[in-house]
């Protein structure tokens, strides 16, 4: 039985938790209008880490970064979170039932890769620099092969705003003002193993600058068990969103 995270707060529920099987099968099962080929394996993964959107828009750079994962050869476990409605600082409530959180895991004998990634249900009326980080209890990055993308209106933004630590990485981005259509954010990494993740996406309801947005340490007392802001300006902006975890 996999171990749940008891520190979460109360509202959190973690509805999927799930293995998807490793065994060699390399025939193409999807093919999506960009001409990127799945095997089954990879569009299962996919279909649970995204949505069946993700899977009609991604593109080979996205393929690319999901294929670190290694799920044709490699046993990945996936932890999905999709929040209640928590009571806002601001206001009667936050956007956070408009976002899904996942993470997942695919590791060998020294490190493990980890992706984790934000999906919108509809467009943000806000726009400001959101962050997606996480922070390591007993383990940290294993190299320097992180990398974190915003997807709207089907185009790849890097983001490298990063703040990076011993016990944590971040990443801020501010969402595009002009975009209409979906929001993505997906981040990876590798740690190495022994250890706990505890992933975090921190959407602004209000206007930060990416000053703000970065003056954070990663705490488990912070938004998401991640990100303690500090200052009162991003403490009063950012929504509170409850995080995921996943042991390495």
């Amino acid at each position: 039985m996999k171990r749940l995270l008891s520190l979460l707060a109360l509202s959190t529920a973690i509805i999927g938790i799930g293995t998807v099987n490793a065994e060699a099968n390399n025939n193409i099962y999807y093919t999506n209008p960009n001409g990127i080929n799945l095997t089954e394996k990879e569009y299962n993964l996919v279909k649970t880490m995204f949505d069946d959107h993700f899977l009609e828009i991604m593109n080979q750079d996205d393929y690319n970064y999901i294929n670190r994962l290694d799920v044709n050869n490699k046993e990945v476990e996936v932890t999905v979170k999709e929040p209640d409605y928590i009571q806002s600082r601001t206001s009667s409530y936050v956007e956070t039932q408009a976002k899904r959180l996942a993470i997942g895991k695919s590791c060998d004998s020294n490190a493990c890769t980890i992706m984790m990634n934000n999906t919108w249900k509809y467009v943000p009326k806000v726009k400001s620099y959101d962050v997606i980080g996480a922070m390591f209890s007993n383990t940290s990055l294993y190299d320097n092969s992180n990398a974190t993308v915003f997807k709207f209106d089907g185009t790849n933004h890097v983001c490298d705003n990063y703040v990076i630590n011993s016990d944590g990485i971040g990443c801020s981005y501010k969402l595009d003002s002009n975009a209409t259509e979906e929001f993505y954010t997906y981040m990876t990494f590798t740690v190495h193993t022994s250890g706990l993740v505890y992933g975090s996406y921190q959407h602004a309801t209000s206007t930060v600058t990416l000053s703000q947005s970065k003056n954070y340490s990663f705490n488990i007392n912070g938004y998401g068990n991640v990100f303690l802001f500090n200052t009162s300006k991003a403490r009063n902006s950012y929504d509170g969103m409850d995080g995921v975890s996943i042991y390495v």
